[in-house]
């Protein structure tokens, strides 16, 4: 934990302001969002996996449902951001990444985080659960660095 602290202790000091990048996080989680709920149409949406798309961001919330990780992947697929085997398809991310105003570097970093993450979560063979628990690693970090969006504009239909 200590070496990944340390990593994304690096990686942020080349990102310069943290305003800039909590409104690319906005713009990034909107779409992603999206995604998410239209997976989300397509399958056994449940109230439990909404609260999770809704509430993702904020620490307090204690992402524990596996099914939400197989609707991270179905979004990821979706928006091209991942191949049929899992893999991130590197130039898909930095374009939907930069189309959503992130820089260079926001890009470099958060292509390495999501990495450092799916480092951390390879051990796991159930692909839904090692989606979920790689999105608590990134989100972790987002946390971290100051750069959660504020998206309380986006929570418009609230399923609690």
């Amino acid at each position: 934990m200590a070496i990944m602290m340390f990593a994304i202790f690096i990686l942020s000091i080349f990102i310069p302001s943290v305003n800039l990048n909590q409104d690319v996080m906005k713009s990034l989680s909107y779409k992603f969002g999206t995604k998410l709920f239209e997976c989300g149409e397509r399958t056994n949406y449940t109230r439990a996996m909404a609260r999770d798309i809704l509430h993702i961001w904020e620490e307090s919330y204690d992402l524990n449902h596996d099914e939400t990780g197989c609707l991270v992947l179905c979004a990821m697929v979706r928006l091209e951001l991942l191949d049929q085997q899992g893999n991130m398809i590197v130039e898909n991310t930095e374009g939907f990444i930069r189309a959503n105003g992130g820089d260079d570097s926001m890009v470099s970093f958060l292509i390495q985080l999501y990495s450092m993450c799916r480092d951390k979560t390879s051990s796991i063979s159930n692909g839904c659960k090692a989606a979920i628990e790689l999105s608590k690693c990134f989100r972790a970090a987002i946390q971290q660095i100051g750069w959660v969006p504020d998206t309380t504009s986006l929570l418009v239909i609230s399923y609690d």
